[in-house]
C-alpha cells in the first residue's frame, strides 16, 4: 500500500527538516584525517564515473539504481 503524493512527500520533508534544524558534531573518524582537503574533490568525480560506466555496460544498474 502506497501513500498518496502529498502525505509522503509531507513526511519526507519533515524528515528532512528535523535532520536540517538537529545538527550535531559528526563522529571522528580516522579516514577524514588522512586525505588532504583537494583530495576529497575527487571522491564525487570517481563516483559518477563509475556509476555511468556501471550503466553503460551491465543494464540493470540503471533500473536497480532507480
Amino acid at each position: 500500500m502506497a501513500l498518496a503524493f502529498v502525505p509522503s512527500d509531507a513526511g519526507l520533508l519533515a524528515l528532512q527538516a528535523k535532520v536540517v534544524a538537529a545538527p550535531r558534531k559528526l563522529p571522528s573518524l580516522p579516514l577524514f584525517g588522512r586525505l588532504p582537503g583537494p583530495v576529497w574533490a575527487l571522491v564525487p568525480i570517481a563516483w559518477i564515473v563509475i556509476v555511468v560506466f556501471a550503466i553503460r555496460f551491465l543494464a540493470d544498474t540503471a533500473t536497480g539504481l532507480t
